[in-house]
């Protein structure tokens, strides 16, 4: 019953980087085909979502230049579900009183933008999840997965556990471990990619070389020094063609720290893994006073 269930709930949206990303030529319908291996980590937003008398959507966000209307994917999100209840409300009796439920969301941004880390496909999945609950998970997960599908490529991967392959144009997702014990340092410029910028660039760059497989990355997951090497991210090249700071950036950190640094998506964030959080958090002090960056150390995993 509606009275019954929670007004309100807050829920922690957490980012992702690839750990290995292969881009195909584009299809036909003009997406690249992928084949990523994908982290979820420590860095999240937050959403306090709330039920409303009526059927209206309201979003808030204290980060004042992000969007705060239709074309945010939360409220993509928040819609899309309630389109998927309609499409059931002839046959299961609750429904119809369910699908008009409005929703008021805040949301506390973390996760910078344009930075490859998925933080606005993760604000997606997590309001898909606060609320269905909020209306007493009237969608199966499969259902909740077709609606991330529909929303963007990246939507589906935060439906699932700490490490996934991902496929297709990402909408496909298999999982491969729900817990991985590694920290990770992120590098954060204030830059921002534009994906379609760079993957037209990527478009106009010769095929990249051969790569490591998935399968001896997901066997290195546990050993982060044997793992670094092997991890590659086939779009760097064109993001930094796209904006070159990024390169200067990486040389930079490389240079005063002896190690190289992964770039996540298509860019702007790098990140570094490694074992344990003391390590973790020497490198990235060493890093922000070389670079004068802003690096964030989190653990590996979602955070509840």
């Amino acid at each position: 019953m509606l009275a019954s269930m929670a007004r309100a709930l807050t829920i922690r949206a957490s980012a992702k980087i690839n750990l290995a990303l292969r881009v195909f030529p584009p299809r036909a319908d003009g997406y690249h085909p992928v084949d990523s291996l994908t982290a979820i980590i420590g860095l999240h937003d937050e959403l306090r979502i709330s039920r409303r008398d009526d059927d209206a959507l309201r979003l808030s966000c204290d980060d004042p230049a992000l969007p705060t209307d239709s074309s945010n994917l939360v409220l993509r999100a928040a819609s899309g579900l309630r389109s998927a209840l309609r499409d059931r409300a002839s046959s299961i009796r609750a429904l119809p009183r369910l699908s008009a439920a409005g929703f008021d969301i805040h949301l506390a941004k973390r996760i910078p933008a344009g930075a490859g880390l998925g933080g606005g496909s993760a604000d997606a999945a997590a309001t898909l999840r606060a609320c269905n609950t909020l209306l007493g998970h009237p969608l199966s997960g499969e259902q909740l997965n077709a609606v991330a599908a529909s929303l963007g490529s990246d939507v589906p991967l935060f439906l699932h556990g700490t490490i996934s392959r991902i496929s297709g144009r990402g909408e496909i997702v298999a999982a491969v471990r729900e817990s991985w014990a590694a920290w990770i340092v992120l590098i954060l410029p204030p830059l921002q990619c534009a994906t379609p910028a760079v993957y037209r660039a990527f478009d106009a760059l010769p095929p990249p070389p051969s790569r490591p497989s998935i399968e001896s990355l997901i066997a290195a997951l546990d050993h982060p020094d044997a793992l670094m090497p092997m991890l590659f991210n086939d779009l760097e090249p064109a993001a930094t063609r796209v904006c070159p700071p990024l390169g200067d950036l990486a040389a930079q950190i490389r240079e005063a720290t002896g190690v190289a640094i992964c770039m996540s998506g298509s860019g702007a964030a790098y990140f570094r893994i490694f074992r344990d959080e003391r390590a973790a958090r020497e490198f990235a002090e060493r890093s922000a006073r070389a670079a004068a960056v802003r690096c964030e150390v989190c653990p590996a995993g979602p955070v509840d």
